[in-house]
């Protein structure tokens, strides 16, 4: 098969995420949330391997776009040099929420309908890779994305805006949580040197992590 995952695939994910063999590893461990694929007419590439194609050719193997350069700057507090961009990817998992193609350019509006379809294989996607952070990228990504029956977490201090400080805490099972917030959507106007100290308070949160068996009470 020409196009193999690392892993097992995950069921009912149209599009499967990238996991870099170090995600494991990572503390805590990162899953980056996009939202949508948009459709560039290789008919070739099995749906499966579209995300994993992107980060490889996109990420990996080429020189980062703006996008993806601003994810990286964002979580280590400057712009990567080449082995940083590499390293950063096999360390993190990555995941478009959408489980759909949205046309053939990355500023169409995306119908209610699709976020709501894309509920089931978001919730297998947690399920199977367990996060402990997750970077949301996009208030409107942000705003439609399931809550999983989560719960609200505590402001971050650090946000650039008041209205990217909420988080949001995910049921892994076992009496743990994973910690969501999001960014200001990275393809245009994006200053990365406002939203590094929020992700780096998110990441502190997220390494105290929320224990209810022992605690009942987030980040302690």
């Amino acid at each position: 098969m020409p196009y193999k995952l690392p892993y097992n695939p995950i069921k009912k994910v149209r599009f499967q995420p990238w996991v870099g063999q170090n995600y494991p590893s990572r503390v805590p461990r990162l899953l980056v949330v996009g939202m949508s694929h948009y459709s560039w007419g290789d008919e070739d590439l099995p749906d499966y391997f579209v995300t994993n194609a992107v980060i490889l050719y996109r990420s990996v193997t080429r020189p980062a776009g703006k996008f993806f350069t601003n994810i990286i700057a964002t979580a280590i507090g400057h712009l990567p040099s080449n082995d940083e961009q590499i390293e950063f990817w096999h360390s993190v998992a990555f995941y478009n929420y959408i489980q759909d193609f949205v046309g053939d350019s990355p500023r169409r509006l995306h119908a209610y309908e699709l976020w709501q379809r894309s509920e089931q294989s978001f919730a297998e996607v947690l399920l199977r890779l367990r996060p402990q952070l997750m970077l949301v990228i996009g208030q409107l990504n942000w705003g439609n994305i399931a809550n999983l029956n989560g719960w609200s977490g505590a402001n971050l201090r650090h946000a650039s805006e008041p209205r990217y400080a909420d988080t949001w805490w995910y049921p892994q099972g076992d009496g743990e949580a994973a910690l969501a917030f999001h960014v200001k959507h990275m393809s245009a106007g994006y200053n990365f040197r406002k939203f590094a100290p929020m992700f780096r308070e998110a990441e502190q949160v997220a390494k105290k992590g929320w224990h209810a068996k022992s605690t009942g009470n987030p980040g302690k």
